[in-house]
């Protein structure tokens, strides 16, 4: 919780936020008042938004109700699309791989240089 700040015109003087740890994605929100239930709705908001299925296959799941009434997700599929889809995204992920694999190195090269420098034998 971050406040008081001066109140603004709808009567906000808060701000609550919530950073997710590993990719840093940050949620903010503006509040009026400091209590339990703000906080409560906050973080409910946010834990709600992603259903697990999405959290587990990186999309949304589609249920017998998004077939029966055609969808556009659902009328635009296409098997042969979301084939290349999932190669483009393997490709991606060794390339990502890579990219993380040399700025480990860099960081590694430039943590010995410090160490180098600042610790004398």
């Amino acid at each position: 919780m971050v406040g008081l700040f001066k109140t603004a015109r709808d009567g906000m003087a808060h701000l609550l936020v919530a950073m997710d740890k590993f990719t840093k994605w940050m949620e903010a929100k503006l509040i009026k008042k400091l209590n339990g239930p703000n906080a409560v709705t906050f973080i409910t908001d946010i834990t709600i938004r992603f259903t697990p299925f999405f959290l587990v296959y990186g999309a949304e799941d589609v249920i017998p109700t998004d077939i029966k009434f055609d969808l556009p997700r659902v009328t635009i599929y296409t098997e042969a699309e979301a084939k290349e889809a999932r190669e483009d995204g393997v490709d991606l992920l060794e390339e990502a791989w890579l990219l993380a694999l040399s700025r480990f190195a860099i960081y590694q090269q430039s943590l010995r240089r410090y160490h180098s420098r600042k610790v004398r034998p």
